[in-house]
């Protein structure tokens, strides 16, 4: 399709030749950029100084042994079982506070 490469075309057509560029421009664009990588860099290598820094402050901690589960009997208590309740307070009270 031909209108697939239109807007290619058309960025190619603005980009400036390297002969045309100027030579001091090009310098100080490179400079530019080496500069933004050493500070990156600098930026990289402080931040790993800050996590050796807090690595060596923090203790590790060694997992726990596992505990050992043990079989005990279990003990059922016979629940105490209550008359019902006979006045309508009293009713109130079971309904509320019975689980």
């Amino acid at each position: 399709k031909p209108g697939r490469n239109f807007g290619r075309d058309r960025r190619k057509q603005f980009v400036r030749p390297k002969s045309d560029r100027n030579p001091i421009e090009v310098q100080r664009e490179r400079e530019a950029r080496e500069a933004a990588k050493r500070q990156k860099e600098e930026e990289e290598r402080k931040k790993q100084a800050r996590t050796q820094n807090y690595l060596k402050k923090v203790k590790t901690v060694k997992p726990a042994k596992a505990v050992t589960k043990v079989d005990e009997p279990v003990i059922v208590e016979a629940t105490a079982q209550t008359e019902a309740p006979k006045t309508v307070l009293g009713k109130i009270k079971h309904w509320l506070f019975s689980s």
